[in-house]
């Protein structure tokens, strides 16, 4: 790194390649941080997913129950008029 009229030593040489191995070993070392943050990420991903799937589901269920209450008060109220109808025309 030196100018041209000044050539580095064999020892700057060394301590330069020295920098640069461990330039590398922090980026290697912080790639598999990123990496296992990404894996904490994704767990929580998985399980904040399913969690809310089972509500949609338990929503769902709930929806189907009350649309078939309703549906058999429909019927039931319909069933009355009919004869309500019936007993009128006679």
């Amino acid at each position: 790194m030196g100018a041209k009229n000044c050539p580095e030593t064999p020892r700057q040489k060394m301590i330069n390649m020295m920098y640069i191995v461990l330039t590398a070993m922090l980026a290697l070392n912080v790639a598999s941080e990123v990496l296992e943050a990404f894996k904490l990420i994704d767990s929580s991903l998985i399980h904040t997913l399913s969690a809310v799937d089972m509500k949609n589901q338990q929503i769902y269920t709930s929806l189907n129950r009350l649309t078939l209450k309703i549906l058999q008060r429909f019927r039931n109220g319909n069933k009355k008029l009919i004869r309500f109808r019936i007993l009128q025309k006679s």
